[in-house]
């Protein structure tokens, strides 16, 4: 069956070759960046979340006294969300398509978590049982699932961490064990971890939940006191945040098999923070700093280690521009989202990136970047089982089957775009 199994896919991967050559190798994209702006009379914005597909942006935005949920769009640009008399209220989460958004709201005095359409305005989810109020942080693809924090008053004031959908209800999912005061950061794709950090003594520790596992620490960096969970890949089998250690503060990536392993830092640097990672795991962003210690925003992959969101963007940074902090990733790795400054305004980017290009498999620079070596390294991928090679992000076994093969060749068709 192995051999059958072996001898099928190469059929498909030469079968796509030649389709792939009868195509042609579209050009490559240049990198872009835009600001998502503010909402007339807002003094600053910011961009918290991003869709899979990366196509909007969920965030928030200041105008006087009030914070408004805002969602963005490159048609529609910056557009407030919040029911009236909700504010303050911030928007963390989207779903695959932008269509759903989640977060959390202050309306009848009490934080509430919310989940979001454009037909259903904010609709305020049920604090988990015993809580006092409820925020949400995040959504999966589908919008169906959304993961948060409750507050309970009694016996005592703390946290626990909630997991939503339309057929449970808000159920707690409590707290991890021998710790206090979870907070939520992300949920996976397919909305079956839930990752964050927690207090245990002397600090605090990442964490993963899972429906099959509960609650996991995912312990320190070798000599750490404390690290914190930022995002989660679309399997939720990758987990990334930062954690201090015996080199100091980094950025971490986190899988069952290899435990937490440290980033590094940008070139001159000296701390590193995680704060999102792509679906299958392999592109992850966020914050370190210079030599002078100013704050800047890294991309890491695997093949290119980590690098300067300044620098490949070039001169499509315009002039002026501080990225600050990058605080979502799309899908396939490609848009980054964050908040900066521009000209003294704190605003909320969009930077969309040419080299995380999902058909070009083996990260090629020389051209044609989209090759038969693509279909060759997606093969290899496949064949091994890498989460990389789950195109079509499927999540209903086995994740890994012929129709990744259709979706790798539509999306080496479309080219880097």
């Amino acid at each position: 069956m192995k051999c059958a199994s072996l001898q099928r896919r190469g059929c498909l991967a030469r079968r796509a070759w030649c389709l792939a050559a009868l195509a042609g190798t579209p050009a490559l994209a240049q990198p872009s960046f835009t600001s998502i702006g503010l909402l007339p009379g807002a003094a600053s914005s910011r961009a918290a979340g991003v869709s899979g597909d990366g196509l909007v942006v969920v965030g928030e935005c200041t105008a006087g006294s009030t914070v408004l949920a805002v969602r963005w769009t490159p048609g529609g640009g910056l557009a407030d969300i919040t029911n009236a008399g909700a504010a303050p209220a911030s928007a963390l989460g989207a779903s695959q398509d932008g269509s759903v958004a989640a977060g959390y709201d202050f309306s009848g005095g009490i934080f509430h978590a919310y989940r979001w359409t454009g037909a259903t305005g904010m609709v305020e989810l049920p604090a988990p049982a015993g809580s006092a109020y409820g925020q949400a942080f995040d959504i999966s693809a589908d919008g169906g699932t959304i993961a948060g924090t409750g507050t309970i008053l009694s016996p005592a004031v703390g946290s626990t961490v909630f997991r939503w959908t339309s057929a449970t209800g808000t159920v707690d999912l409590g707290t991890p064990p021998g710790g206090s005061e979870p907070t939520v950061a992300a949920i996976s794709a397919d909305g079956n971890a839930i990752v964050g950090y927690f207090t245990l003594a002397p600090g605090t520790k990442a964490y993963r939940w899972t429906g099959a596992g509960g609650f996991e620490n995912l312990q320190t960096l070798a000599g750490g006191t404390f690290s914190t969970g930022a995002g989660v890949s679309g399997d939720g089998s990758v987990v990334v945040g930062q954690s201090n250690g015996t080199e100091g503060l980094r950025a971490f990536r986190w899988t069952s098999a290899t435990g937490m392993v440290g980033l590094g830092t940008l070139p001159g640097g000296t701390t590193s923070t995680a704060a999102a990672v792509s679906a299958d795991g392999l592109t992850i962003v966020g914050g370190g700093n210079s030599a002078a210690g100013g704050g800047r925003v890294f991309v890491w992959t695997q093949a290119a280690g980590m690098r300067d969101l300044a620098d490949l963007l070039g001169a499509a940074l315009p002039a002026g521009w501080t990225l600050g902090t990058a605080e979502g990733v799309s899908a396939d790795g490609s848009v980054i989202v964050g908040t900066g400054t521009f000209q003294g305004v704190t605003q909320g980017w969009v930077a969309t990136l040419s080299s995380a290009c999902y058909p070009n498999c083996d990260a090629s620079t020389t051209g044609p970047v989209l090759n038969v070596l693509d279909f060759l390294c997606f093969l290899n991928r496949f064949a091994a089982g890498d989460p990389f090679a789950n195109c079509d992000a499927s999540t209903t076994p086995p994740v890994l089957n012929v129709l990744d093969f259709l979706c790798f060749l539509n999306r080496f068709a479309a080219g880097c775009t």
